[in-house]
């Protein structure tokens, strides 16, 4: 999804692909949920690791409380500073 974007100015297809991203994730959540009923009491934590982030897509991530891991050179970044449990 996020690989189609090929001109950032194209802000209507980035502001789509990233909605997308955190829409599949709610859909995950709420299917685990259904399909493992024995885990309905512990609590979900999110991440989304990436060779690459747009800014946009950290941002949302962040607002809905998702795990960012995210290389920097050599390095792991991982920011769970808003994580969520769900």
């Amino acid at each position: 999804m996020i690989n189609e974007i090929n001109d950032m100015r194209d802000i209507d297809k980035l502001h789509d692909t990233v909605e997308s991203v955190v829409a599949g994730f709610r859909e995950i959540r709420e299917l685990f949920r259904i399909n493992y009923p024995e885990f309905q009491n512990h609590k979900i934590h999110l991440g989304l690791a990436t060779m690459a982030f747009y800014p946009e897509l950290e941002e949302k991530c962040r607002e809905e409380g998702i795990a960012i891991v995210k290389q920097d050179g050599d390095n792991v970044i991982i920011n769970y500073d808003n994580l969520k449990a769900f």
